[in-house]
């Protein structure tokens, strides 16, 4: 579990130029993330079902800021395998959302969308679910 701090700022009254001023206590923010042994597990499970549809994949698994985590490359995958595969877990990471979603903002006519920095709009990048943490 991550724990980032967004504030710190303690529950007290100070005195600036003979003015009293309450200040808000800390705000703590804790965000669920996934550790290297549930990403590890993930690839496990997505080699899997690769194996059983008999696809060459590379899986990548990135954390809420879309950070990678754990990555696998499987034999005989092509060469622009393993960047899609990190540009789609990190738009899906920051998106929140699957990143089919944004694919789909695209083809249903807002092309403008390819512009966003930093994302591959294509389906396949999925979010964690609490099971993989």
């Amino acid at each position: 579990m991550m724990t980032a701090m967004m504030a710190q700022a303690d529950a007290q009254t100070r005195s600036t130029t003979g003015n009293t001023v309450a200040m808000a206590p800390a705000v703590k923010i804790t965000r669920a993330d996934i550790s290297l042994d549930g990403a590890e597990r993930a690839i496990d499970a997505s080699m899997a079902e690769a194996a059983r549809n008999g696809w060459t994949i590379s899986v990548a698994v990135v954390d809420v800021a879309g950070e990678l985590v754990a990555f696998r490359k499987a034999g005989g995958a092509i060469g622009i395998s393993p960047g899609v595969a990190m540009g789609k877990a990190r738009t899906a990471a920051l998106l929140q959302a699957p990143s089919k979603e944004f694919e789909e903002f695209i083809n249903n006519g807002r092309p403008s969308f390819l512009s966003t920095p930093g994302v591959t709009a294509l389906e396949g990048g999925v979010p964690s679910s609490s099971t993989a943490r």
